[in-house]
């Protein structure tokens, strides 16, 4: 690593940047009652893992009681997740409490800046996690972050590089906030102008053809060859080192593209829009193809507003994994009178796609800065 970083540069362990230490809340579920649901946020692990980063909510709340046995850490300390899941980060953007399975590192401002400080353990990440040990979950303790060595330019240079990275962050951050927006009154919409039986009436199975992904056991691999092979799993974390890849031709069916319908009906019972680029579309996934006289958007919309009815139904079956079958979609009706504007759905959805597609941009170009910035390969 020394020879890697310019001569300005030195490897400086977190210890020698700010403060570094354990959460605390050592307590027996009994003292659940006088511990929680006070006004004191109380960040878990669950909770860094989801924030990308930023940590903006909580999941928890301390007492009084929960707070006597914790500590309020401020504004910009980094979480740090010691458990299960190894070295996930988020900044905290409001004072919070959180266990003793996450770290907090304070930057001493005179000495680091605290964002450059969490894109430096983002880059570093990946050897962090190989020091995790352990057999029912793998953790890691605060000694291993103790001697973690960051490459720290000066204090001028670490701002400049976190103002480049946080500026990708934050563009990302916006489009999710509008894309967000965009959605919520588009099914405030939806609501409202299909709440009656006025109009004609359609089945679920009426407008669309729902199109189940494919049985490719025998056919994949772990070395990347080919398309990714989208399972459950990969539409929640995304492609990653543990999708599986087909490198041989399959039924057109099954491939799917940017800005697909996708509806998993088994097990997790969720609507998602594809942003990834082509790839194979595995069992217990729909794809959703809109019948002629209507489109993805307005699809997108009326599966939202049927979802909690299919995730009920899922739920209901106790003695299997949870899913829906096409008699569930047949039974679900919409009536759709002339006077409504439907394309007004589609063009909405259309936003929240390209909106994605330009996070996906945004992303990989962060992802390809951050090791060349952290390096010092790029001179600012």
């Amino acid at each position: 690593m020394q020879n890697q970083i310019p001569d300005n540069w030195q490897l400086k362990k977190l210890t020698q940047l700010g403060e570094l230490n354990r959460g605390r809340s050592r307590h027996r579920p009994r003292d659940a009652r006088i511990l929680y649901g006070g006004p004191y946020p109380f960040i878990q692990t669950g909770d860094v893992k989801a924030s990308g980063g930023r940590i903006t909510s909580y999941s928890q709340t301390y007492s009084e009681n929960g707070l006597k046995q914790s500590r309020m850490w401020p504004v910009n300390t980094i979480c740090i997740t010691i458990a299960a899941n190894i070295a996930d980060l988020g900044k905290l953007t409001f004072p919070a409490c959180f266990p003793d399975s996450v770290i907090g590192f304070l930057a001493d401002e005179e000495k680091s800046d605290p964002d450059f400080i969490l894109y430096s353990l983002q880059y570093l990440k990946r050897n962090i996690q190989s020091y995790a040990i352990g057999s029912a979950q793998d953790n890691i303790n605060l000694g291993t972050f103790e001697n973690v060595l960051v490459p720290t330019p000066p204090l001028s240079i670490q701002k400049k590089i976190s103002r480049i990275l946080a500026a990708l962050d934050e563009k990302i951050e916006v489009n999710n906030k509008i894309s967000k927006t965009l959605e919520e009154m588009a099914q405030t919409f939806f609501k409202k102008w299909f709440s009656s039986n006025e109009g004609t009436k359609y089945s679920l199975l009426d407008i669309a053809n729902y199109i189940n992904g494919g049985a490719f056991g025998k056919i994949t691999n772990r070395m990347k060859k080919g398309l990714p092979l989208i399972k459950i799993a990969d539409l929640n974390r995304g492609v990653s080192d543990n999708t599986e890849w087909i490198d041989k031709k399959v039924d057109d069916k099954y491939y799917i593209q940017n800005g697909d319908l996708l509806f998993s009906w088994s097990g997790t019972v969720d609507l998602y829009i594809w942003d990834k680029d082509k790839a194979i579309l595995n069992q217990h996934i729909f794809n959703v193809v809109p019948t002629s006289d209507f489109s993805k958007g307005f699809i997108y919309f009326l599966l939202k507003s049927k979802l909690k009815f299919f995730q009920q139904q899922a739920g209901a079956k106790a003695t299997t994994m949870g899913h829906i079958k096409k008699e569930h979609l047949k039974e679900q009706n919409i009536f759709i009178s002339d006077n409504k504007n439907i394309n007004i759905f589609d063009v909405t959805y259309r936003t929240m796609i390209s909106l994605k597609l330009e996070n996906q941009k945004l992303t990989a170009l962060r992802d390809l800065l951050l090791p060349k910035l952290m390096k010092g390969e790029i001179t600012i």
